[in-house]
């Protein structure tokens, strides 16, 4: 099998002898320092760090798909985060002649590659926030990658979230958040060792960044560059591409110390209620305590914000378990069944223009700005198998990117794939109604443009459907 690194040096597009690199990626809770810590790598001579690239786990996908790299390419030219990265998609046609681009894993590796190529450099990186839930399976994917997990003392992000129009908006969510997310990928990393995590604090970073980035540089074979430190200095440069920019402005200046202090910004209320949500991830990472007695009243907020952010979990995961039991009971479904289903697939061209149950099943897709993400829920969808006769409809909920071409080409591929208007109002809801409304089957299934199906969620749903009124299950 193809080296998941798909590293090459900068002279050699289809190959080249640096396949021991590391694919590198930057990890971290948002407002920890990332954007900061990118502007840094990517300043070293060697190193580029793309925009973030948050459709890289829907393009790669989680069951291990075959590699088809039409579509890839296809799914790639029209997301709207890669499309950040400002790279020719002919800058990727290398691909078709490099023998070791066997996964999608390599081809996304190849990707990242190709952006490192065009700016002159050999090695890459990954920065994307969302990515430090996914350790344990972009380890897997590429089994050459290191992570370097940039930690701020949780305060001090609880206090910067809730000013962002993002993310948490109550002081208490945030700290519980911060806990969750730091301690899942800090426990991720201790599993994959010394060799492959590296952990760093972000008050290092601002107070010693030199003699943290030289630790940083020889963890992931790099040498020592102090371009690194004066980054600011081509912040136009770095924020080239960034979506929303507002909130990352600070990379025009070099590393500050205090730029957030908990010890002012954060009452003595929130302090205490901060130790009671989140004290013990604060002592395993090696930050003091506020050191304010503890109270009963911190104590019953805290347990108050616990039982309802996991309520609020417990009814996402209570509707995916009903659906995995569902699914085990049901046989897997055959080559002929799956033939069956696609010579059987209808002309909806010439279905009635006003919805009649002709069909056993129609998934229904609201769709915004999914450009990126949808490629890959369709190609899964494509993939599925059903005993009976089904269709998928896409409701355009006014997107403004290339959703709209992107299901236009897949509809090509599919004829069973059929977009709708939707855009009258906005929201999923609304999309999801429009849907309904219009579609040709006697049971509806719903399903989102950013998720991808799993192997015989059709012929799950479709089957419980056929007994049951309502149901649900997992993607």
């Amino acid at each position: 099998m193809a080296p998941s690194s798909a590293s090459r040096s900068a002279e050699d597009p289809t190959g080249g002898g640096r396949a021991a690199d590391p694919f590198i990626f930057i990890l971290g809770h948002e407002r920890s320092g990332t954007t900061m810590l990118r502007a840094m790598l990517d300043s070293h001579p060697d190193l580029a760090v793309p925009p973030e690239a948050h459709s890289v786990i829907p393009l790669m996908g989680r069951q291990v798909p075959p590699l088809d790299l039409d579509g890839f390419l296809h799914s790639f030219s029209a997301d709207k985060y890669f499309a950040d990265w400002q790279l020719p998609i002919q800058s990727l046609s290398f691909l078709h002649d490099d023998p070791r681009v066997v996964t999608r894993a390599d081809a996304v590796a190849a990707a990242y590659f190709a952006y490192a190529h065009a700016h002159g450099k050999s090695r890459y990186a990954d920065k994307t926030p969302s990515h430090t839930a996914e350790i344990a399976l972009l380890a897997e994917r590429f089994p050459n990658a290191v992570f370097i997990h940039i930690v701020r003392d949780g305060r001090d992000v609880a206090a910067s979230m809730v000013t962002m129009d993002f993310g948490a908006s109550r002081f208490a969510e945030a700290a519980r958040t911060w806990r969750r997310k730091t301690l899942r990928a800090h426990r991720a990393g201790q599993e994959l060792g010394p060799a492959r995590y590296r952990e760093i604090h972000y008050e290092d970073l601002v107070a010693e960044p030199g003699a943290t980035l030289e630790g940083i540089c020889s963890f992931v074979g790099l040498p020592y560059a102090p371009e690194m430190l004066r980054y600011h200095e081509r912040a136009d440069e770095l924020l080239a591409g960034v979506r929303d920019t507002d909130h990352i402005q600070g990379i025009r200046r070099p590393p500050t110390v205090g730029v957030r202090d908990w010890h002012v910004d954060v009452s003595p209320q929130d302090l205490a209620l901060f130790d009671e949500i989140a004290g013990g991830a604060l002592d395993l990472l090696g930050y003091p305590r506020s050191g304010l007695r503890r109270s009963a009243r911190a104590r019953a907020r805290a347990e108050t914000v616990e039982f309802k952010m996991r309520a609020r979990r417990a009814r996402r995961v209570s509707s995916r378990r009903i659906g995995r039991r569902i699914a085990s009971i049901l046989p897997k479904p055959t080559a002929a069944t799956l033939t069956a289903v696609h010579s059987s697939a209808p002309d909806l061209n010439m279905l009635p223009s006003v919805a009649t149950p002709t069909l056993d099943l129609s998934i229904v897709i609201p769709a915004y700005n999914a450009a990126g993400t949808i490629g890959a829920q369709l190609e899964a969808l494509s993939a599925e198998s059903c005993a009976g006769t089904w269709e998928i409809i896409v409701v355009d909920n006014g997107s403004i990117d290339h959703t709209a071409e992107v299901v236009a080409r897949w509809a090509e591929r599919n004829p069973a794939i059929r977009t709708i208007d939707g855009s009258d109002v906005s929201g999923a809801s609304h999309a999801r109604n429009v849907g309904a409304r219009t579609a040709h089957g006697t049971s509806l299934a719903f399903c989102d443009s950013d998720d991808i199906v799993g192997s015989g969620w059709v012929q799950a749903m479709a089957t419980g459907l056929a007994d049951h009124e309502f149901m649900c299950g997992p993607l």
